[in-house]
């Protein structure tokens, strides 16, 4: 008579079944939810953080504004919006000659490189909406004049194309080759029009890069 040989009992098997489906399906999800955590990105740094909050490219209301606020960047785009204040009244009914831009407390020579090729923008928005495109009417570099070791420039204008600045005048100056100051910080800035017939004031901020 042979032995009886007994199987393992079904309901056995598939309980047995059920608990390794759920270990493994546990030891999955585990690895699925770690490796989510280090695909997330990372924060920003405050550095980072610091370089987007200054930078005044959209601001409107900056007198001049670098397209990058990097400390030590190179070439880079700035911006000059000037508009016309009632204190300004020696312009009126004058031409504009001149624009000067002044950097306080830089050592370096960062407008040294910026030509009249340099200048992308130089229009003016009267107070009635017209725009006038005067970009043409910029003289060459060899008129124009690099002071304080380049941290102030003078842009020269032939004064046939803008005549008759009014209060309100809205003047918009695009340029570039412009290298910022190594060290980030606070600058004093002013913007001339004309030796003095008319200025203003702001800051320039400068950030780790």
């Amino acid at each position: 008579m042979s032995p009886v040989r007994r199987a393992i009992s079904s309901v056995v098997g598939v309980t047995l079944m059920v608990i390794i489906v759920v270990m493994l399906a546990s030891v999955m999800t585990g690895m699925v939810l770690t490796f989510g955590d280090e695909l997330e990105e990372p924060e920003l740094t405050n550095s980072t953080n610091s370089a987007e909050a200054l930078n005044p490219w959209d601001d409107e209301d900056a007198l001049l504004a670098p397209e990058d606020p990097a400390a030590g960047a190179e070439d880079v785009r700035y911006r000059v919006i000037f508009q016309i204040q009632s204190s300004d009244s020696d312009i009126e009914g004058d031409s504009l000659n001149e624009l000067r831009v002044e950097v306080s407390g830089v050592d370096e020579s960062m407008f040294s490189g910026v030509a009249e090729s340099d200048v992308e923008t130089f229009e003016v928005e009267k107070t009635d909406g017209t725009v006038l495109d005067i970009q043409n009417d910029v003289e060459t570099e060899d008129n124009w004049a690099l002071q304080e070791g380049g941290s102030e420039l003078e842009m020269t204008l032939g004064g046939s194309a803008y005549t008759n600045p009014e209060v309100g005048d809205v003047i918009t100056v695009i340029f570039g080759n412009v290298d910022n100051p190594s060290d980030p910080g606070t600058y004093d800035i002013t913007v001339t029009l004309n030796q003095d017939e008319a200025d203003a004031s702001g800051t320039l901020e400068i950030v780790e890069g």
